[in-house]
């Protein structure tokens, strides 16, 4: 009886703090922006959801994302003004369709102006909201290169990325058969870029971005410890892996903050 009494207990408590906390993925990556902005992130990831944490040293701000990959939402978290937005898979077409109204309002003002008036505002405002003639997505490459690198332990073997012929960046890339929890980490990743080209594109600006960190995680094999971005030949920021760990994560953590005020899509159209 004794005994059956420990092992009811032992299944009690488990279950409680596995209610609050389950085992996880947490890495932490260092920046250096311009050669002297350092500026810390960290990534937490366990299941189907992932938190990303921005932190700028320079001037204390803060930026948070979380992606629910069950759920297919993200969220937006505003540090400064303790608020939050969600963006929901399921709303994306009517996000689209609100983008199509303000077009054609914009379309119906640019056909009353002047003709000249009319092809510059056109030309400034090129592939925006599908104003104007659409800019052509620029024409991506990426190079296996020779050379190697380590981060926090791992190893890993450059590859360059370029735009338009344009170097763009260089990334040290570890296989994510490698990386601690790797099928969780590329799970989570994967996951979150495909959603975020989704909100990109139902606002019409996806195509023209190739500037956005981790848009190649798909086509990279793995997981980018160093990261060097490059801007007119020169390297304008650089991160690398400090640390990856398991470590068991609130649930809290992927949750609204408390006392944070959300925030309707519809306050910004």
């Amino acid at each position: 009886m004794k005994n059956h009494r420990t092992m009811a207990l032992v299944a009690v408590l488990s279950l409680i703090f596995s209610c609050n906390s389950l085992a996880g993925t947490k890495i932490v990556i260092q920046a250096i922006e311009d050669g002297q902005n350092e500026a810390d992130s960290t990534m937490l990831i366990q299941g189907n959801k992932l938190r990303m944490s921005y932190f700028d040293k320079s001037d204390s701000s803060n930026s948070d994302i979380i992606f629910n990959h069950q759920s297919q939402s993200m969220m937006a978290i505003d540090t400064e003004e303790k608020s939050y937005m969600v963006f929901e898979a399921a709303h994306l077409a009517s996000v689209k369709a609100k983008m199509d109204a303000v077009k054609q309002q914009m379309e119906a003002q640019l056909a009353k102006m002047p003709a000249e008036q009319q092809k510059m505002m056109r030309e400034m405002m090129a592939g925006k909201l599908g104003i104007g003639k659409p800019k052509e997505k620029p024409t991506k490459k990426i190079v296996k290169t020779d050379n190697t690198g380590s981060a926090a332990g791992f190893d890993c073997q450059y590859v360059e990325v370029y735009s338009n012929d344009v170097k763009k960046r260089e990334l040290c890339i570890t296989p994510w058969s490698k990386l601690t929890n790797g099928s969780e980490v590329k799970t989570a990743m994967q996951g979150m870029m495909s959603f975020f080209e989704k909100v990109m594109d139902s606002v019409g600006q996806f195509a023209q971005d190739d500037n956005m960190p981790f848009s190649e995680i798909n086509e990279l094999g793995g997981f980018p410890i160093i990261y060097k971005e490059y801007k007119n030949g020169k390297i304008t920021e650089q991160s690398k892996l400090k640390s990856i760990i398991d470590e068991s994560i609130s649930e809290e953590l992927f949750n609204p903050p408390k006392g944070y005020k959300k925030q309707s899509l519809n306050d910004m159209m």
